[in-house]
This record gives C-alpha cells, structure tokens and sequence, in this order.
C-alpha cells in the first residue's frame, strides 16, 4: 500500500482502504466461523492468524488514508459554517483523535522505514 505516495489522491486511496477493511472484517469473522465449524465436526482447527497479522500490518496505512480523508472533510465544512453552528466539542475530539491516530502511523512508518508515506502522514499532521 506504499505505492500511494501523493496526497492529492487521498480520496480514492481512503476509498481503497475503506473496501480492503471491510474485506479483512468479512474475512476474520468467516474465519471464526470456519473454525466453529470444524470444531463441530470435530476437525482439526485451521489457523487463520495470517488474516490478523495482514489487518494489523495494513492498518497504520489505513488509518493514514482514512484519517487523512475525514480531516479534508472536516476542513472543508469547518471553513463553509456559520460559526453559530459549529460543534467546537466535537472539532476538538476529531482533532485530538486524528492527531493520536497519525502519531502511531507515522511511528509505524518509521519503524518500517517507508519514508515516502511517513512524509505524506507527517505532513497531514501538521
């Protein structure tokens, strides 16, 4: 998911991201359901850990891509209001959440050393 590496784009990556996170839901909970089954039957219990571990290791990407999309959106209404009728709460939860949620994927990029998209996540940050 690395490939994505201009911001501009960030609609149609969250859009991607969004679809690969429901995929990986409907993916996990066939999972379980899957081993339900073979424990009726009385089946060997297939494991299915690679699932979570692609989730976990798509998610800092995700949560760029998403968090990304939702803060341009979130501008663009903030900018066009009547400031009577802004939820400053809410703006401030937004913010506070986006800004802990960019964190851990900037610190994952760096840990992953995938510079490209560290410097997209940094600069939604700021």
């Amino acid at each position: 998911f690395d490939q994505y590496q201009k911001l501009e784009d960030y609609k149609e990556v969250a859009n991607i991201a969004a679809s690969i996170n429901d995929n990986l839901k409907t993916y996990q909970e066939q999972a379980k359901t899957f081993n339900h089954h073979e424990s009726l039957f009385g089946a060997d219990i297939t494991d299915y850990s690679d699932i979570n571990q692609i989730g976990k290791e798509f998610q800092p990407f995700s949560n760029l891509w998403v968090t990304a999309d939702n803060w341009f959106k979130n501008i663009d209404t903030w900018m066009h209001i009547e400031w009577e009728n802004l939820d400053a709460e809410e703006a401030e939860r937004f913010v506070e959440e986006a800004v802990r949620t960019l964190g851990q994927a900037i610190r994952a990029f760096k840990d992953r050393e995938i510079g490209s998209v560290l410097k997209i996540a940094e600069e939604v940050k700021s």
